[in-house]
This record gives structure tokens, sequence and C-alpha cells, in this order.
């Protein structure tokens, strides 16, 4: 999400019903996906999620011991002749988009999913629209997003995919000022989500945190301020007080406060997201230097120079090395640490400061 600060909604595949691979064309092979767990126990669990429409390669990115994690445990293409025949047993007889039971492979327990024509043209699309979207050719994302969008509608109304592509589809237009088109987006996501996992599951609360940004960059604070608030509830009952996207919503409903001026609400929320995001990244990531900054605003609004100065001063040891001395956000964090250091209230803030500030 662009703008203050982004959460991901993710995907999913539902389990389908088997038609013979052995009827493809062996020369060509097939693309499948695995999961290697420790125990039989681990890929029950797995099953069950899966049941539940959490995406396959999502969960071989979260929870797999193979290699093939970081790709969502996808392989290919292989003919059936050459694999090993642990696979091929188990892929034999299984749809596109199926999976298989728990398979014993070296010492570990692996699931099998080949992969669905249908769900490949949606990761191509998608794939293809962010990178449209990286490279600002903004026409081709536009059409690339919507296209994902249509093709993971045919794979069914509930199906978590369409979440993940009408997010992103969401996050575009909200970068492209067509702010009633994202929220429009997401309040669909959001009743896809529940509909779908109930409205404790973490992906509502992560639409719930994307939701209320929406409201904020159009100034209905107090709509927004529900949303964070209903987040951070959901957030807290599903991943525990101490997780990054609970410190991402915090520093969010912080900004908001400080939106408002309400600087003395902001100040203790800042700190509360500074810590959970040490405890993710280190002491000394740059990526906490927003927060930083954030939190020495709040702590200069209310007159207490020294805190104000410490967080801008280490902000400053993380800016610097990266950007450069010369860089424009540095000299502004600069022009607040040599106010704060003579007890001289904040400066108005220019554009060189408002992009740290607002990640």
């Amino acid at each position: 999400m662009t703008g203050r600060s982004s959460l991901r909604v993710l995907c999913a595949a539902a389990l389908c019903l088997a038609a013979p691979l052995s009827a493809r064309p062996q020369s060509d092979g097939i693309r499948f996906r695995v999961i290697a767990v420790p125990t039989e126990d681990d890929a029950a669990l797995l099953i069950e999620q899966l049941a539940g429409g959490i995406p396959f390669d999502e969960l071989a990115r979260q929870f797999s011991i193979d290699v093939t994690r970081d790709a969502g445990g996808l392989l290919g293409p292989i003919p059936l002749s050459d694999m090993r025949p642990e696979y091929r047993n188990a892929l034999e007889g299984l749809a596109p988009g199926a999976t298989s039971p728990p398979v014993p492979v070296d010492g570990a327990f692996m699931l099998f999913h080949p992969a669905d024509p249908l769900e490949e043209r949606w990761m191509r699309e998608r794939a293809d629209g962010l990178e449209a979207f990286a490279r600002e050719d903004y026409e081709a994302a536009d059409a690339l997003l919507s296209a994902a969008v249509e093709t993971a509608e045919e794979m069914g109304a509930l199906d978590l995919r369409l979440a993940q592509s009408l997010t992103t589809l969401a996050i575009f237009d909200q970068s492209q000022d067509r702010l009633a088109d994202s929220l429009a987006l997401l309040e669909r996501v959001l009743q896809l989500q529940t509909a779908a996992l109930g409205e404790d599951h973490p992906f509502v609360g992560e639409t719930l945190n994307n939701l209320a940004d929406v409201h904020l960059f159009e100034f209905r604070f107090a709509e927004a301020e529900t949303l964070y608030l209903r987040s951070l509830g959901n957030l807290e009952r599903s991943l525990g007080r101490q997780h990054p996207n609970i410190g991402v919503v915090l520093n969010n409903l912080a900004m908001l406060y400080q939106d408002q001026n309400q600087h003395a609400r902001a100040q203790p929320l800042f700190l509360q997201s500074l810590g959970i995001m040490e405890a993710v990244v280190g002491t000394e990531d740059p990526s906490l230097a927003g927060t930083l900054v954030n939190l020495g605003r709040a702590y200069h609004a209310q007159s207490n120079y020294t805190q104000a100065a410490r967080a801008y001063r280490r902000a400053l040891t993380m800016l610097e090395p990266v950007a450069g001395i010369d860089d424009a956000t540095v000299q502004e964090v600069r022009r607040y640490l040599t106010a704060a250091s003579r007890g001289m209230p904040m400066p108005e803030q220019t554009d060189a400061l408002s992009t740290l500030t607002l990640q």
C-alpha cells in the first residue's frame, strides 16, 4: 500500500477434485508446488488451512522446510518419467489445483499441488501488472491488474486470490488518486474475507487497516480511527500484541492523531510501534527512521526538546549512511534537530520530510 504504510493481504487456493495428470502429454512436463514439513501432524494442519482457503504457495513460503519455499514451493516443468518415484506416485491422478495427502520423503512429510492453468494465468497477469506499476507504465498496469481480477473471479466468488487481486488493484487506484475506487474495492475485499474466513482472521485485520488508510487520506479522521482500532483488536487477538503488523497499525493510528495535532496521544503509540519493530529488524535499521522522526515531532510539539533532539539524532544516524549528508530529507531532519537543540518550536514541515514521515 502506498502512503503511510502497507499491510499485505494474501491470496487463497481451494482444494479441487482430481482428473488424471497421466492424460497430459508427458513430454511437456508438469509444473507443481510442494510443501515439506517435519511431521505428519504438521501436514494435516496445513491441509486444514488449505481447505479453509489459504493458498498453497503462501503456506509454502511460511512453513515449508524445502529449498523451494521462497518460490512458493514451485517446481517444473518436469516430465513424470524424470521424477523421483515418491513425487510421481503423489502427482499421478491429481487434477490441477488439487493437493495430495501427506507423503513421507527423506524424513519429512510432503504435500504436492499441481499447478492450475487458470492460476498460472492469474499469477502471470498479476506479476506483469506489478512490474508495469514499478516501471510507472500506469496504463499497462491498470489493464493487467484489472485482468488479474477478472481471472481470479473465474476461480470463485470466495477464492482469496480474488481478495489479493482486488487489494492490489485498490493499491494501484490509490496511487492514481482514485480514492473512491480504492475504497469500493477494499470494501469488497472485506466482505469476501469475512465470508470466507470469519471476522477474527488476521487478513480481515489487515484489510481494516488498509481501509483506514484510505479514509485518512481523505481526512475522514473519525472513520479512520474506528477502522484502525478495529484492526488493532483483530490483529492482537489473532497474532499477539508483539507481531510486526501491530507495529504498523500503531504507527498509522499515531499518525492519525499527529495529523490532528493530538501529539500527546500519538507519542506513546509511536514508542510502542518502535519497540515492536526494533524486535523485528534490530535497533539500527534505516526503516525505523520515519517512526523516530514522527516520535521526535510528537515530543517537539509538546516542548520536550531533549527527547525530540534524541529521536532526531538517532534517525540521522540511520539516514546519513544510506542517503548521504546532502540528501534533502537528511537536511530537513537536521533542521528539526537544530530547532530542538536550541529549544525552539518545531519548524514547518516541507515536502522533503513528508515522504519520510508518511512511510
